[in-house]
């Protein structure tokens, strides 16, 4: 059981960090518009804009031995089970993908979590 999910961080076109978190999903849009607006002073900057993405979404949980996970991959790979709608943060384009919907940074924080299927 859980609420399986993962986020690819896409740091160029053949390499990404694929981010696994086992209690995540059930609000993973809203999780998501939180880190991608705290991450914001350093959206030109693609390495200090994915570590403070990461770090929003672990919160609390980086010293816990479960619950979370990460690997590195091709950007398309599939490392993880995905209950939930699929997530691309691509540092470089400075865009987010989700379920195939391509949006700037902006666009996707003026989306409604529920426009996005999520909460």
């Amino acid at each position: 059981m859980g609420a399986r999910t993962v986020w690819i961080i896409k740091t160029s076109d053949e390499h990404a960090l694929h981010v696994y978190g086992h209690w995540a999903g059930e609000f993973k849009i809203t999780r998501t518009q939180r880190a991608l607006a705290y991450a914001r002073g350093r959206w030109s900057d693609e390495s200090y804009c994915a570590r403070i993405f990461l770090s929003q979404l672990i919160e609390d949980d980086w010293d816990t031995e479960t619950g979370w996970g990460m690997m590195a991959g091709h950007p398309d790979s599939v490392m993880f089970e995905e209950e939930y709608v699929p997530v691309t943060l691509d540092v470089i384009a400075r865009t987010i993908t989700v379920s195939g919907r391509i949006m700037t940074y902006q666009e996707f924080l003026d989306t409604e979590a529920t426009e996005l299927g999520g909460r």
